[in-house]
């Protein structure tokens, strides 16, 4: 970018957890306002539906013939940046456009992160879900988001952690687990450790 600012883009396909990640960083040299919009076209005959309560969205294939009917859900999707509930406050929000699928976030300061979780597995379409903005410490002191950012998402009994660092590497912590990563995609095991499942170093 101008100015000696950069853009990082993202995809993590988890095969086995079978669920994909998206995301976008913006890096600046001096703070600024940022503002970060993605959006993907859906195919035919897939069709959006947000949740009333929650940040939450849904995707699933429309019951041939039937303009209202629909399917199972093909997949949920997680715009984890942003507050679950919806009666947060939040600067961003996730939402379809004709037929494209939009998800947006803003912020001021020298870095925003911008990750959406898309779950894949339709086994897991009718669990219970959460997802928190997790305290990054260094130093014993909690870290701004424009240096470091880390998400929780729980769907069932399934438990991932998603980390990354927007300025130079530091030791640094989140629920108790010690990084110095640049970028780190984790599932919680049955006996509560972090398991790697990508770490950039």
């Amino acid at each position: 970018l101008p100015h000696g600012g950069r853009i990082e883009r993202g995809i993590l396909l988890g095969r086995a957890d079978r669920f994909a990640l998206l995301y976008d960083a913006v890096v600046l040299p001096s703070p600024a306002t940022i503002e970060i919009e993605n959006r993907i076209e859906l195919a035919e005959g897939i069709a959006f539906e947000s949740t009333r309560d929650n940040t939450e969205a849904v995707l699933h294939r429309t019951a041939k013939g039937r303009a209202s009917g629909r399917s199972a859900a093909l997949a949920r999707l997680f715009p984890l940046a942003l507050p679950e509930w919806r009666e947060a406050d939040c600067a961003g929000d996730l939402r379809a456009e004709k037929r494209h699928l939009v998800w947006s976030l803003g912020g001021r300061g020298r870095a925003l992160f911008s990750p959406i979780w898309i779950d894949l597995d339709r086994g897991r379409s009718r669990q219970r879900l959460t997802w928190r903005r997790l305290t990054v410490g260094e130093g014993l002191r909690p870290v701004p988001d424009e240096v470091a950012v880390g998400y929780r998402l729980a769907v069932g009994q399934k438990q991932w952690l998603v980390y990354r660092a927007l300025t130079a590497r530091g030791n640094r912590t989140l629920l108790g687990h010690n990084l110095s990563t640049e970028l780190l995609a984790a599932r919680f095991g049955h006996d509560g450790e972090v398991d790697p499942l990508i770490e950039i170093e």
